[in-house]
């Protein structure tokens, strides 16, 4: 099926000048081969021992027929068999499809990808300093920031509108997502009903639900609760998508002391097993299902007992998961990006800098959370946005390596310049002077007064005023209104 985009200004410049994304990770090692064996055999024991608990009649019985232990009616305990059955029946590769196929991301061994997360109720407005709730508004202009901003590689929606409940909140975020960017969306959705409702959607802009699964440019999280819980609702909705045969990420977040071990190789040991819970289930629905590897555990601050997205642990355990999803060779659903700064300040930079450039080291290949949020990911900022792009932006360089060869080498240019010589009227730097060698954010205070802050800012301001793009034909657009009574535009305006 050909798909039409009319892009207009700067849109049109923008589209021209993205590449084909390809990263890789995989050359940092936190985790010995033995320590990676001794996490998978303690999840293994987990699984077999001690059991996952679940109260959904649906699961239990479905988990019977398909040889699963069932004890005291809530039960539920897997065998080193089916385990390992599942992370074999599961796809080492995964495609996580564009509305444009310039931005399909592969998802396999050190791939790396990095983009946006979160639940954010809240949008900072930095002029200000002034906190309001979010709204369907500000998600289409977060879309369109995040579709033009190069570092930014797919869109798990961020803001959760705090005035809409499900199933209205599900479908009216996936619409206003879907229209407003051509990258991967993901999100998680609260009912099976909106779950089928957004799948249908979707389709319609697919041309049907075969060319979806082909092309699948949704992709859903279900998560595990910690400890070791299928929550009968999410269980269910689990299953529900899955049997529509699309893509679905499973995290697990215990919290070290409080909904996990206090140690971090306890946690993480947790975490992996809830993760392949999740796992198994979904291939005993239908195997083959794409799914992402998603354990994100969280270290805890003692002090206070809230959760530390920003500190460096997360980074290190985010980072050692990424090699435990290499050893089971399934794709990474990956957190770096978190921050318990208020505002885009010094916390902020550090905190997101770090952790992201660990994960992204180490291989993480679906890196969500790595852009536009702060304190503890509730609340969402424009500006955020620009100056984590310029973040990822410094990972990427790393990641794409220094290129030696003839032409950098430059033996024949060092010749001809010789001693006490000038390179720069060289025909070999007027060469290289564009060739992306050396990366300049575009926050970045460089010799001049105007601070990185003032800088996104004016960035966040001409990229909503002159990026504007129609991924969604009129068409398909006025049908998908009319069909799911959806009262607002694209922009998030109601009609």
């Amino acid at each position: 099926m050909i798909r039409i985009y009319i892009l207009r200004g700067k849109a049109k410049e923008r589209y021209k000048m993205m590449k084909h994304i390809d990263l890789t990770g995989g050359l940092l090692r936190v985790l010995e081969g033995s320590q990676i064996k001794q996490i998978h055999e303690t999840a293994i024991h987990i699984l077999e021992e001690v059991g996952m608990e679940t109260f959904s009649k649906q699961v239990l019985e479905f988990l019977k027929q398909k040889g699963a232990k069932i004890k005291n009616s809530s039960k539920v305990f897997f065998s080193r068999e089916m385990v390992e059955s599942a992370i074999s029946s599961a796809p080492n590769s995964v495609l996580l499809a564009g509305q444009a196929e310039e931005y399909d991301l592969c998802l396999e061994k050190n791939r790396v990808f990095l983009g946006t997360g979160g639940v954010g109720l809240n949008i900072l407005d930095v002029e200000t300093n002034h906190r309001r709730p979010a709204t369907l508004s500000d998600l289409a202009d977060i879309a369109r920031l995040c579709d033009y901003l190069e570092n930014i590689h797919f869109f798990v929606r961020p803001i959760e509108p705090p005035s809409l409940l499900p199933p209205q909140l599900d479908l009216y975020k996936f619409y206003i997502a879907l229209a407003n960017t051509r990258k991967h969306v993901m999100g998680c959705v609260y009912t099976k009903e909106s779950a089928k409702a957004v799948i249908e959607m979707a389709s319609l802009i697919a041309g049907g639900l075969e060319c979806l699964r082909e092309r699948p440019f949704i992709s859903f999280i279900s998560a595990i609760i910690s400890p070791l819980r299928y929550e009968p609702g999410a269980a269910e909705l689990l299953i529900e998508i899955v049997k529509h045969g699309l893509p679905v990420a499973l995290p697990s977040s215990p919290i070290t002391g409080s909904t996990g071990p206090a140690t971090l190789a306890g946690s993480m040991a947790l975490a992996h097993a809830e993760t392949l819970a999740g796992l198994v289930l979904c291939q005993f629905v239908r195997p083959g299902t794409p799914v992402l590897y998603g354990p994100i555990p969280r270290p805890v601050n003692w002090r206070s007992m809230g959760v530390l997205k920003g500190g460096v642990e997360s980074g290190m355990m985010n980072a050692a998961l990424a090699q435990m999803a290499a050893y089971i060779e399934i794709p990474q659903y990956a957190d770096a990006g978190g921050t318990e700064a208020t505002a885009p300040n010094i916390q902020a930079g550090y905190e997101k800098a770090v952790n992201i450039l660990l994960v992204a080291l180490a291989g993480g290949n679906y890196i969500h959370h790595a852009a536009g949020l702060l304190d503890s990911d509730i609340l969402a900022c424009l500006e955020q946005y620009v100056i984590d792009n310029d973040i990822i932006g410094m990972v990427v360089q790393v990641l794409k390596g220094l290129k030696v060869n003839e032409e950098t080498l430059a033996f024949e240019v060092v010749r001809r310049v010789g001693p006490g010589g000038n390179f720069l009227t060289d025909d070999h730097t007027m060469r290289n002077l564009r060739s992306g060698e050396i990366f300049v954010p575009c926050s970045a205070s460089r010799n001049d007064s105007v601070t990185p802050l003032e800088k996104a800012s004016a960035k966040v301001k001409d990229i909503l005023e002159n990026h504007w793009i129609e991924v969604i034909n009129e068409k398909t657009d006025k049908k998908i209104r009319e069909q799911f009574n959806l009262r607002v535009k694209r922009t998030g305006k109601p009609i």
